[in-house]
């Protein structure tokens, strides 16, 4: 019960885990708490029932902005942003599947994470903004039978897998299609496409649980509880983070800080397609330098790995280019606890973060 959590392999991703399970065994931690308080005994100490701090938050079925990642999406995939998706392929068991139970499991799924039934549009201003429908009417679930197909049969799975993603709407729904496929061998593969808009990774884990979860229900009907905290609340949430003045301050010393700090990295040549003129270097870390870095260097200087990989990269890129600082794009899960009283541990949405990280580049 002593074990620190990150020393013995745990990471952001799985801080977040930690908190959807312990809300599942009726306990409320926040991944803050799971960062100061990194193990069993620490967090049994700040750990309150969830059932006493319960707060409940409703679905927004009003028009909504764009998160920022969103609105970077349409900025880079003005062509065709509709197809711009997340899949699952999963093997299912053999024999028949009860296809009105998955159907059913699916829709209970769909209900509760209000993500997977947004819309969006352009308002007068020609701006894109979101809107959760108040239920999935259109079709999610199709059943093929690929058994007559013989060889050919996944190749058969990918034609219609691709139609299948190919039919997402963002305007009028739906953003899920799910699609059964009976195969030779008497098993069953379950496709389940959702656009990136409203997905992630983490997101994944959720759900897959969810659904698993309404399956093994034994009722005539299933149903989920709502979630903890719906995605239009979150959106909402973070809007009027962003209407602070205190927020603006922030992001004006940030600019401020920026404008002395020059992005590029001195080359020879400035290549009009430089992925097809780069060339990738593999190298991998030893047993040795490996435990240094997950256990030694955290220790010493009370940092988590990425801070220590990320030090040494802005220290190589600052020594070989002469720069004193070094920008660094990054990318995060972007469920870290920033809003106090928001659980982000069980909801499902595209939340991740990209942003710069500015490193200062020591003399010696």
């Amino acid at each position: 019960v002593t074990d620190n959590f990150f020393e013995v392999g745990g990471d952001s991703i799985q801080s977040l885990q930690v908190v959807s399970r312990a809300r599942k065994a009726g306990w409320l931690v926040n991944t803050r708490q799971v960062f100061d308080d990194p193990t069993v005994e620490g967090l049994a100490g700040v750990a309150v029932s969830a059932h006493e701090a319960e707060q409940a938050h409703k679905e927004l079925h009003t028009p909504l902005p764009l998160t920022p990642i969103q609105a970077f999406f349409f900025e880079h995939r003005p062509d065709a942003p509709a197809h711009w998706n997340q899949s699952v392929l999963l093997r299912t068991p053999d024999g028949e599947l009860d296809v009105a139970r998955l159907e059913q499991a699916l829709l209970a799924v769909v209900t509760r994470h209000d993500a997977l039934r947004l819309r969006f549009a352009h308002n007068e201003a020609g701006e894109w903004f979101q809107q959760v429908a108040p239920s999935e009417d259109g079709r999610i679930l199709e059943i093929m039978d690929l058994r007559e197909s013989g060889e050919n049969w996944k190749d058969h799975l990918r034609e219609h897998g691709e139609r299948l993603q190919a039919s997402l709407n963002l305007n009028s729904g739906p953003i899920m299609r799910a699609g059964w496929f009976r195969v030779p061998d008497g098993s069953g593969r379950l496709l389940l496409a959702i656009h990136h808009l409203s997905v992630d990774g983490v997101s994944w884990r959720v759900l897959l649980g969810d659904l698993q979860d309404a399956l093994e229900q034994k009722g005539p009907t299933i149903t989920l509880p709502s979630a903890v905290l719906p995605w239009s609340a979150w959106v909402d949430a973070v809007r009027h983070y962003g209407e602070r003045p205190e927020t603006a301050d922030e992001l004006a010393w940030w600019q401020d800080y920026l404008a002395d700090t020059s992005p590029d990295i001195p080359v020879d040549l400035i290549a009009e397609r430089p992925l097809s003129s780069s060339e990738t270097i593999r190298w991998q870390a030893d047993e040795d330098l490996t435990r240094r870095l997950i256990d030694a260097a955290p220790r010493a200087y009370r940092m988590g790995v990425e801070d220590v990989l990320l030090a040494a990269l802005g220290q190589a890129l600052g020594g070989w280019s002469g720069q004193s600082r070094v920008l660094v794009d990054l990318e995060g899960h972007g469920r870290e606890d920033v809003l106090p009283g928001l659980d982000l541990s069980s909801t499902v949405g595209w939340f991740t973060t990209r942003y710069t990280a500015v490193v200062p580049v020591a003399e010696d």
